[in-house]
């Protein structure tokens, strides 16, 4: 049986840019070459994906921000002209199509479970500098039945898990460490 975890957000994003990359026969770079391998297998089964509701959520908000941006940029407004920008362009009805459709393939590909919200224990991860989102994505994982790992491409999250004053209830792993952890199909 495949090894069930959580992708932290910010993978599941990647999966994303490099798929873009992909879709357009350019090179992944270099930093994205990890998640390109986790990315494959992903898409083989290798592991199970489980996502919450939150994860989706997420996962939207960036999407839409990075694809906004992107058709920002391509206007030719700068960076520190954004904010006021916003009000004179606004993502195309297939642009949406196109966020949902997105966050419906990794429904696809994942387990979906979402648990009971319990905001004391998320208040005991972000008074440890946590940030919510973290916090919620950290709780969910724990809460799912049989899910053995978060995987998360931020190292800063992961060193603040390690000092939390308790115990966090599963371990949290940096891309390398999970394609380490797995076994390889010439190994088992």
């Amino acid at each position: 049986m495949s090894k069930l975890v959580m992708l932290d957000t910010n993978i599941l994003f990647k999966f994303i840019l490099i798929q873009e990359k992909v879709d357009i026969k350019e090179s992944i770079p270099k930093d994205l070459k990890s998640c390109h391998q986790l990315m494959d297998k992903f898409y083989n089964r290798d592991f199970l994906n489980c996502t919450s509701d939150w994860n989706l959520l997420e996962l939207r908000d960036v999407v839409y921000k990075y694809k906004l941006e992107k058709q920002l940029l391509l206007s030719g407004y700068h960076p520190t002209e954004f904010r006021n920008a916003q009000k004179n362009i606004k993502l195309k009805k297939e642009d949406m199509k196109s966020i949902e459709e997105l966050i419906n393939h990794f429904r696809t590909y994942s387990i979906r479970y979402t648990a009971p919200i319990n905001t004391n224990y998320i208040d005991s991860l972000s008074v440890n500098n946590i940030s919510m989102k973290d916090a919620m994505l950290l709780y969910e994982a724990q809460e799912t039945p049989h899910c053995e790992a978060f995987i998360t491409k931020d190292n800063i999250l992961i060193n603040k898990i390690k000092k939390l004053p308790f115990e966090f209830a599963l371990p949290v792993y940096s891309i390398k460490g999970f394609l380490n952890a797995i076994p390889h199909p010439s190994n088992g």
